[in-house]
């Protein structure tokens, strides 16, 4: 699996990913808590978000299931190379609140 992160001075962009034969577990939730708690430690974070694709239902679940909200859909977003060269409308997800991840 992973999860990675980049910071853009108040807002931080994740994304993460775990291979296929583990999903279901719950184990991309857990991680993405443990990495989401030690973020908001940072007191110039005010905002985290993210994207994924619309029918990626397992990592919108996944968004919900740590507190996200989704914003809107972003038109022809992305090009994600195993779908081909057309680029992709994504959901985008955000979490403003330094409360504990659920």
């Amino acid at each position: 699996g992973l999860f990675e992160m980049v910071s853009e001075g108040h807002k931080i962009e994740i994304h993460f990913g775990i291979g296929e034969r583990f999903w279901g577990r719950g184990l991309a939730v857990e991680a993405a808590r443990v990495a989401m708690s030690v973020l908001w430690r940072s007191p110039d974070v005010q905002r985290i978000w993210t994207v994924c694709d619309v029918e990626n239902t397992g990592s919108k679940r996944v968004l919900e299931k740590l507190g996200f909200q989704c914003e809107g859909t972003l038109r022809k977003w992305l090009v994600l190379p195993a779908f081909g060269n057309l680029a992709r409308d994504c959901y985008v997800f955000s979490s403003m609140s330094r409360r504990e991840v659920k």
